[in-house]
């Protein structure tokens, strides 16, 4: 990236900024130059003096105008500014009282900067600079380096949550502990993305807005290649609030989000659950409907970027393979290759399978089914030769 030049103060600020955000989130984000381009592309140099002033602790409304130079009417256009980026969020106590607190980097800033679906030119530089960003953390998929990212990874807590994808159409069983299969309807488990859509609308705090990874693919020529539609994450909790209140989507229905979710698991959505700080045992943020094409995590796992390392509830099963016509329909849409055809009849690998469902969702012969499993999954980054999706 040697059209972009950063002034030594401009990066040691920067620098700074993400060694804050990043203690925002369990995981961290790794913090090179070509981090800081992105944060370039997006952050003034006043946004940022102001957001180094600010910390990783909790403030209210007050306190951070306290520490700004602007007067309150000045202000209150600043620091909603800040706000409809993503840089900062709004949280809610128990009694009602708003905070506001330092975004982290990814998942968090990131994702929240996307999702209001805009394309100006600073988006799309934004998105550019990303591109680069990703494109750089897959040099280092290269032996030994490749070896101790995998070894770092099996000492790390899971990031994500997997949730089987919505209901449809009849067509997916679920086996819990072995016993005789039940319709989907009747499965209601605080893993599955129908009970935390309809948990956090019994609250109306669910709120749906574009897709980061499709915003980002979209702006640099690689449209999504499973024509899944932009507007199709879900914000809930105070999450949704900060979403509504700050024009970066729009408050919707449980019946209309599970719509969503439904339409999407059809064309091959993997639905996953994100948590503050990327901590399943913390309250939720979302919901994404992702593909293994342009989702960010998914994605980059099959070009080799990263690893995976998911809280999976579920694990798919040939119960019924004298049915199975050996289509390869479940091969296309496994996101993680965990399906493959032996004597033209679907063979799934268990270790790698990360419970999402599309196998059972898109077999024509109901000839898989899913059983009830939680356990940890981990899957190695892939050598270059393995890649599924090689990077442009």
């Amino acid at each position: 990236m040697t059209d972009i030049v950063l002034s030594r103060e401009r990066e040691k600020k920067l620098r700074t900024l993400a060694n804050l955000m990043n203690k925002q989130n369990d995981p961290s984000t790794f913090v090179s130059r070509e981090l800081f381009y992105v944060f370039d592309a997006a952050i003034t140099p006043e946004e940022t003096d102001f957001l180094l002033s600010f910390g990783t602790e909790p403030r209210t409304w007050e306190e951070a105008e306290n520490i700004s130079s602007h007067d309150t009417a000045s202000f209150s256009h600043f620091f909603s500014t800040i706000l409809e980026k993503g840089l900062i969020w709004m949280r809610k106590n128990e009694s009602g009282e708003e905070s506001y607190s330092l975004a982290p980097i990814l998942m968090g800033w990131f994702e929240v900067f996307l999702f209001g679906g805009k394309e100006t030119p600073q988006h799309r530089e934004f998105a550019r600079r990303l591109d680069n960003l990703f494109k750089y953390w897959k040099q280092f998929n290269v032996f030994p380096i490749r070896n101790l990212r995998n070894l770092r990874q099996h000492f790390s807590a899971p990031e994500n949550r997997i949730v089987a994808p919505a209901p449809s159409s009849g067509t997916r069983t679920v086996i819990i502990n072995e016993g005789e299969p039940v319709p989907d309807q009747h499965v209601i488990n605080e893993s599955d993305v129908i009970s935390l859509i309809r948990k956090y609308g019994e609250r109306n705090a669910i709120a749906v807005g574009h897709c980061f990874c499709r915003q980002w693919r979209k702006m640099v020529d690689e449209p999504c290649a499973f024509d899944m539609p932009h507007e199709a994450c879900l914000a809930i909790g105070d999450f949704a609030e900060h979403i509504v209140r700050y024009n970066l989507g729009r408050r919707i229905s449980p019946a209309e989000a599970i719509e969503i979710v439904t339409l999407a698991a059809k064309k091959g959505a993997v639905h996953m659950v994100f948590h503050e700080r990327e901590n399943i045992d913390l309250p939720e943020l979302g919901i994404c409907s992702c593909c293994w094409d342009c989702c960010g995590i998914l994605g980059s796992y099959n070009r080799g970027i990263t690893g995976l390392h998911f809280r999976a509830y579920y694990i798919a099963e040939m119960k019924n393979p004298d049915v199975c016509s050996g289509c390869g329909r479940c091969v296309r849409y496994c996101p993680v290759s965990a399906i493959s055809l032996h004597e033209k009849k679907a063979y799934i690998q268990p270790l790698k399978c990360i419970g999402c469902g599309q196998c059972a969702l898109q077999c024509p012969c109901n000839a898989i089914v899913m059983s009830g499993n939680e356990r940890d999954v981990i899957l190695p980054l892939l050598k270059t030769n393995e890649v599924r999706i090689t990077q442009k």
